[in-house]
């Protein structure tokens, strides 16, 4: 039945395919599941290169797995790159509810008239007794830390961990600092972030670091106007955290929210301590850290550094 099945959709579809390709999910031994899009069916001996990505997926990754592909362009032009996202975030889901999932391929994945077919699913399942979903490497993202606000202003303010899709964001509120306050977050004066520094900075394993954001809707736009972040760094077994808000919303309160919610997270994961280091020059910011309790630890002339011991 299965194979009379397959025929019947062959030969109704096989003058329209436009493109057959393979996705699944695998598991490596060192990262754990990855999710996997290439050429299928007879096609992968043209070119067997697969693009892979570590789940969760979200719309965005979803589409930057796409995007380095070999088949992206093909994609593009038959206009079902959104069809296939929605295919790799569902894959995506079923990595993160069953990690007894060894390894899932959907070979072929025929594209005809602009949508999608499975002739073939393959499955290895392995018993786990890990929950879901710590067999990922990546932690998925926290929603338990996003939070509303209000500015001194009474303007509402939307804090929460930053995400992959934050980039143009993210990018438009790096222009909208002004050279001392960019100066005072980098010491020294960044004049632009590369794709490479923009995507370091927003797609992050939540495990090993955090970001928050503070965002605010202005005549219908949302715009990010601070960040603080959290970052671990094992050789020196610490977290440091750096802080920034954009010069128009600054004397807000803003920094007041972005902290306290960024010590209460370092308190939710179990941290201890953290450190942070000021340019001696910006009095305002050592005095900011002075009322969070933070306590000089030492000083290289240039540069101040800084330490909170969490209760």
């Amino acid at each position: 039945f299965q194979k009379d099945f397959e025929l019947i959709l062959l030969e109704e579809y096989i003058e329209n395919i436009e493109l057959v390709l393979q996705a699944g999910i695998k598991t490596d031994k060192q990262f754990g599941p990855y999710i996997f899009l290439g050429l299928g069916g007879k096609y992968k001996d043209i070119h067997n290169e697969i693009s892979i990505m570590l789940p969760p997926l979200n719309r965005f990754l979803a589409k930057r797995l796409i995007e380095k592909s070999y088949i992206h362009k093909f994609l593009s032009n038959l206009g079902v790159v959104e069809e296939l996202e929605e295919i790799l975030i569902k894959l995506s889901y079923l990595s993160s509810d069953f990690p007894e999932i060894v390894e899932l391929t959907i070979d072929p994945l025929v594209c005809s008239n602009k949508k999608f077919f499975s002739l073939e699913c393959s499955v290895k399942i392995k018993k786990s007794n890990i929950k879901p979903p710590k067999h990922f490497v990546i932690a998925p993202y926290p929603n338990q830390y996003e939070f509303r606000e209000k500015a001194r202003n009474g303007v509402d303010v939307f804090i929460r961990p930053i995400m992959p899709e934050d980039e143009s964001m993210h990018l438009k509120f790096f222009y909208s600092l002004s050279k001392e306050t960019n100066y005072y977050r980098f010491f020294s004066y960044r004049k632009k972030l590369s794709h490479e520094q923009l995507a370091s900075f927003t797609q992050i394993d939540y495990s090993r670091e955090i970001a928050i954001v503070a965002i605010v809707n202005i005549n219908g736009e949302d715009e990010i106007i601070g960040v603080n972040r959290l970052v671990f760094y094992p050789n020196e077994n610490k977290y440091e955290f750096a802080i920034v808000v954009t010069d128009k919303w600054q004397s807000q309160g803003i920094g007041h929210i972005l902290m306290e919610k960024l010590i209460y997270i370092a308190k939710d994961k179990g941290i201890k301590e953290i450190y942070g280091s000021v340019l001696a020059i910006n009095h305002k910011m050592i005095n900011f850290c002075k009322k969070f309790g933070f306590k000089i630890v030492s000083s290289d002339g240039e540069i101040i550094y800084f330490k909170k011991i969490l209760n």
